[in-house]
């Protein structure tokens, strides 16, 4: 998470930073299925992603929700790190509903 931070100060784009925090997710679940489909769709996204990222306003928020996931889930608290991961898992399909349907901040 270091590297996101420090690439959010230089300016740069923290595609490749989000989609290795959701992989090591995925891969701490052990559910070897969802590492591999989410690996192929970030493979698949990366173009639109970095995009994405490409405003800084939405790599920051994108850092801080990161940040709150990580903290519950090093205090053990699940119930917290749920909610938060379900917030963060819908902003997502808001973006790439306005993406799939052509329009929207999701288009730029």
């Amino acid at each position: 998470m270091q590297e996101t931070r420090s690439l959010l100060a230089a300016g740069g784009n923290i595609a490749d930073c989000d989609q290795a925090f959701h992989l090591a997710l995925a891969n701490a679940s052990h559910n070897s299925v969802l590492a591999r489909m989410l690996n192929a769709f970030y493979c698949l996204t990366l173009p639109r992603r970095r995009r994405y990222f490409a405003d800084p306003s939405r790599a920051a928020a994108s850092d801080r929700g990161h940040r709150k996931i990580v903290a519950a889930l090093e205090a053990r608290d699940i119930k917290t790190a749920s909610a938060l991961m379900d917030r963060h898992l819908g902003n997502a399909q808001v973006y790439w509903q306005e993406a799939l349907d052509g329009g929207g901040a999701a288009g730029k």
